[in-house]
């Protein structure tokens, strides 16, 4: 009588056993790098694991009763042909070799890809420069030479360099190079220092390779101190950063990074210092910095032909147009008018002095943006994206207005290429956040605010979407927690967090929370979109009608541009908003052809 392990291998038991965790681990593999791709929820892969390691005693019983013969299925008490068995073992065992191969090809093709998205190619990282000048007060001068340099480099399409506020971290931080490679995902960085006084300037400069921590070049600047050395220096030191990484360099990037802005050291001063008062801002406020402004317009007024200092002056007063007009009031209408007038002469002036500044394009297409003019917007951000597309800056407007425009794909690349190239960096964060939101990509949408929390903990914004992502995706206790902490927190209560917070509560059954946050909507001169929205959370099916309507005939889309899109969508899966007559006045919100 043959015995008990004997048998298990003539019926080919152990074949199917070892033929079956061969297939689930290439299937679990697979699973583990394909489902992120498509946003799946994580519980989907622990599903797939459970139900396979279920499946695994099933398969050694089916194995056991069963054989595969040349004339089909047949149970294994009616096979008496030792030949017929062994065409079951030939066939498990071409199925084994066949999954094994799958297994090495899939380590060896995954293996490289992990690798190329652990590093950004090309990659560097500009440590702020130390200031070693006697005065303590010409900071200023050392942060603005950083930030020129990073500015010079970011115009090489070849390089992806780690912006400054994403940077500014490592200030005085006597850290291993390869370490900060490592948070920042870089293949090498730079470290400076300068020093100003007595009519000179002293910049020295090395470039360490992050994989081996060597110093692959470095280079001191003594010079006289004129605006030309300045600029000079900072064009060598572009151009030997290119060259050490091998990066091309085209002909409209090489004149571009040699073009001297202007010829007035005190207007670069002012520019400078500009520069450096925006990263430290980082957009962290609802109001536009005037003190970057009035940098600005020192600098303009020193040198009228200043095409950066204008450029830079359209673009900030174009990237906070939503929050300086915060109400439909006539006040805010003609505040509207007044700055979409010097955008526009901004804009305007620093192209006719220097057509290849994207970020000129860039505020004129968040201009037309905020306004819902289509074409217009597209046009000039196509023009920012070309001339500037390793700007995150550029490329966080660039991604809202994809999401905005129904253009999901292009959205999230540009916005995760953005925050790659600043991830400590609000508006590529806030871009990304509002992209997968807008595409319904909810669990990438959480993960980014998630991330905004870790950088702004004190601003309700993330928590607010991080309630309506959670209640989306059927969390309730989460999405109370987050609108708990958003209320508590209380700063920058506008209508349109009102307006989602109250459709959250409602959705998850809290219908006085919903009517506690109407009431309190209804004092603040909410737009059509947000008194729509309000309205449907607390029952008023017919008024948010109406004010849908109203919405998509003359509403102006500035204090509710998120919101509009969010309603388009039906981002909250509503099914009154999946009604003909809601149908019909939802695709008439936002962009028009």
């Amino acid at each position: 009588m043959p015995s008990f392990f004997g048998e298990l291998r003539r019926r080919n038991v152990i074949r199917v056993g070892i033929a079956y965790l061969a297939a689930i681990w290439v299937l679990v593999q697979v699973a583990d790098t394909v489902l992120p791709v498509f946003d799946a929820p994580d519980w989907l892969l622990r599903a797939l694991v459970f139900s396979s390691a279920l499946g695994f005693p099933l398969a050694l019983v089916l194995a056991w009763f069963y054989e595969l013969t040349p004339q089909g299925i047949k149970a294994t008490a009616d096979v008496e042909a030792v030949e017929a068995v062994k065409f079951t073992g030939r066939k498990i065992d071409f199925a084994i070799i066949g999954l094994l191969v799958l297994a090495v090809g899939f380590l060896l093709v995954r293996a490289p890809v992990d690798r190329l998205d652990s590093v950004l190619p090309n990659s560097v990282a500009v440590l702020p420069f130390e200031n070693l000048s006697p005065d303590p007060n010409d900071d200023y001068f050392a942060a603005g030479i950083h930030e020129e340099i990073l500015n010079q480099l970011t115009k090489i399409r070849d390089l992806n360099i780690i912006a400054r506020t994403s940077v500014l971290q490592y200030a005085g931080a006597s850290r291993p190079a390869a370490e900060i490679a490592r948070e920042l995902r870089v293949q090498a960085v730079m470290e400076g220092s300068v020093r100003f006084g007595g009519g000179r300037v002293r910049i020295s400069t090395q470039l360490v390779d992050a994989a081996t921590s060597t110093r692959i070049w470095s280079e001191t600047y003594d010079r006289e101190f004129a605006i030309e050395n300045i600029l000079a220096i900072e064009s060598d030191i572009a151009m030997n950063v290119a060259t050490v990484l091998e990066a091309e360099l085209l002909p409209t990037e090489r004149r571009s990074i040699a073009r001297i802005p202007t010829e007035s050291p005190e207007a670069y001063a002012f520019y400078l210092s500009a520069l450096v008062s925006v990263d430290e801002l980082n957009f962290a406020t609802s109001t536009i910095d005037q003190s970057s402004l009035g940098l600005l317009d020192r600098a303009i007024l020193l040198d009228p032909e200043f095409a950066d200092a204008h450029a830079l002056k359209a673009f900030l007063l174009s990237a906070n147009f939503v929050y300086d007009v915060a109400a439909e009031t006539e006040d805010a209408v003609a505040r509207a008018a007044e700055l979409e007038g010097i955008v526009v002469r901004s804009a305007e002036k620093a192209l006719s002095l220097e057509p290849t500044l994207g970020l000129a394009y860039a505020a004129l297409g968040t201009l037309h943006m905020r306004e819902w003019r289509k074409s217009d917007a597209e046009e000039a951000f196509e023009a920012a994206y070309k001339l500037s597309p390793s700007d995150p800056a550029v490329l966080s407007q660039y991604a809202a207005f994809k999401a905005y425009t129904d253009q999901p794909e292009a959205a999230i690349s540009a916005a995760s290429r953005a925050v790659a190239l600043d991830p400590n960096g609000v508006p590529p964060i806030r871009s990304l956040i509002e992209a997968n939101l807008i595409a319904g990509r909810f669990n990438s949408a959480a993960d980014a605010a998630r991330r905004y929390i870790e950088l702004r903990p004190a601003e309700e914004y993330a928590y607010f979407t991080l309630a309506e992502v959670e209640g989306i995706l059927g969390d309730p206790d989460e999405a109370l927690r987050s609108l708990e902490i958003a209320e508590q927190i209380g700063s920058g209560r506008g209508p349109g967090h009102l307006a989602r917070a109250a459709e959250i509560y409602s959705r998850l059954g809290r219908t006085d929370d919903a009517m506690r946050l109407f009431s309190e909507l209804e004092s603040l001169s909410p737009s059509p979109s947000q008194a729509a929205i309000a309205n449907l959370a607390v029952g008023n099916v017919d008024e948010s009608l109406r004010l849908f309507r109203e919405a998509s005939q003359n509403e102006l889309p500035l204090p509710g541009r998120l919101i509009i899109v969010l309603a388009k969508i039906n981002a909250w899966n509503d099914p009154i908003l999946d009604q003909p007559e809601f149908l019909q006045v939802r695709n008439a919100l936002g962009f028009q052809e």
